[in-house]
C-alpha cells in the first residue's frame, strides 16, 4: 500500500508514506526544520516537532496501534459526536472517525507549506451516516501546524454533528502548566455531573480535570515554565474548549494510558459538544480547525 501511495502522492523531502507502528500506514511531513506525522487510520496526527524542537504532542507508550482501535495521544479526531453517542445512536465513545480509514485526496509542497488533504471512507458499519455526511481533513505544516475538519451534509435531511480536535500536549509537569485565558470563563464540569461553574483563578491540575469551557477566546496559550516555552493554540469553528487530564487514579484504570502519563500531558481541544453541536442543512459545510505554534521563550 505504501508503495502505491508514494508513487502517486510522495513529494521528495516533503511528503512520504511508511509503515508505522502496528503495520498502520503513516504519513511523514517536513517543512524546513519542522516535522509532523499522521496515520491514515483516523487522520490521526501523532507527532509535531517545530524547528527541530522536542515533540509538542504527547503519545502514550501503552497505546494500541491496531486496526479499528483508537490511538491514545497526539490529535485524535472526535466525530460525528463528542463523548458518548446519543441514546438513539450506536457507536464508540467520541465517534467513529478516529477508527476509520482515510484516503489521500492530494498532497502539495511549496514555499509556504507542506500540505495533505484526506477524506474519510464511507461509514459502512454506521449505515445511518453512510452517504449522509462527508468528512475531509486538511493538514498544513509550515512555521506552525494547521489542521481543519470540514463536514459537509451530502444528504437530503438536516444533520446534527459534534466534533473535537482532542489534542494531547506534552508538558514538563502538569502541576506547573497553566492556561491564563481560562480565568473568568464559565465551564461545565463532567467530574461534577456537568454542573456549571466559573473559573475564578488559574487552573491547577492536581487531580482529574474534565471541563468544557464555554465561549472561549480564539487564542489560548499553554505555558510550560519548566520547558521555558509557550504554545499558542488558535481555533475557529468551535463553541467550546475542552480541557482534560485523567489524573492518577483514572489513568491507572485505562489500559492504553501510561500509569504516570498524566504528569506529562494536558488535553486542550476546540470542540462543538453537549448542547453546542452543529446543525447542517443539506449542502452546508462546517469547518472546525486550529493552529499550534511554538512561542519561546515564555
Amino acid at each position: 500500500m505504501t508503495a502505491a501511495l508514494n508513487q502517486q502522492f510522495r513529494i521528495a523531502d516533503r511528503v512520504r508514506f511508511v509503515q508505522g507502528r502496528g503495520a498502520l500506514t503513516q504519513v511523514q511531513l517536513q517543512y524546513a526544520n519542522a516535522t509532523a506525522s499522521l496515520y491514515l487510520q483516523g487522520a490521526h496526527i501523532d507527532s509535531y516537532k517545530p524547528n527541530s524542537a522536542a515533540d509538542l504532542l504527547w503519545l502514550s507508550q501503552s497505546s494500541k496501534f491496531e486496526q479499528g482501535q483508537p490511538i491514545r495521544g497526539g490529535i485524535p479526531i472526535c466525530w460525528p459526536w463528542f463523548g458518548a453517542p446519543a441514546q438513539s445512536t450506536q457507536g464508540p465513545q467520541h465517534g467513529f472517525a478516529r477508527i476509520s480509514e482515510f484516503d489521500v485526496v492530494a498532497t502539495n509542497a511549496d514555499a509556504n507549506c507542506t500540505q495533505i488533504i484526506l477524506q474519510m471512507r464511507p461509514a459502512e458499519p454506521f449505515p445511518e451516516w453512510q452517504g449522509k455526511v462527508r468528512l475531509e481533513v486538511e493538514v498544513r505544516l509550515s512555521g506552525q501546524l494547521w489542521i481543519e475538519l470540514r463536514t459537509k451534509n451530502i444528504g437530503t435531511d438536516a444533520r446534527e454533528v459534534g466534533a473535537a480536535l482532542h489534542t494531547y500536549f506534552s508538558v514538563s509537569n502538569v502541576l506547573d502548566a497553566s492556561i491564563s485565558e481560562l480565568t473568568g470563563l464559565d465551564y461545565k464540569d463532567k467530574v461534577q455531573n456537568f454542573s456549571q461553574h466559573r473559573q475564578t483563578q488559574d487552573l491547577v491540575v492536581d487531580s482529574e480535570v474534565d471541563r468544557i469551557y464555554l465561549e472561549p477566546p480564539t487564542t489560548v496559550h499553554l505555558l510550560d515554565p519548566l520547558a521555558a516555552r509557550s504554545i499558542a493554540i488558535q481555533a475557529w469553528g468551535n463553541t467550546d474548549l475542552v480541557v482534560w487530564n485523567p489524573g492518577k487514579h483514572k489513568a491507572a484504570e485505562m489500559p492504553d494510558f501510561d500509569d504516570d502519563g498524566y504528569n506529562s500531558m494536558l488535553c486542550i481541544e476546540p470542540a462543538n459538544a453537549l448542547d453546542n453541536t452543529i446543525f447542517l442543512e443539506p449542502g452546508q459545510v462546517h469547518s472546525l480547525g486550529k493552529t499550534i505554534a511554538l512561542m519561546e521563550p515564555c
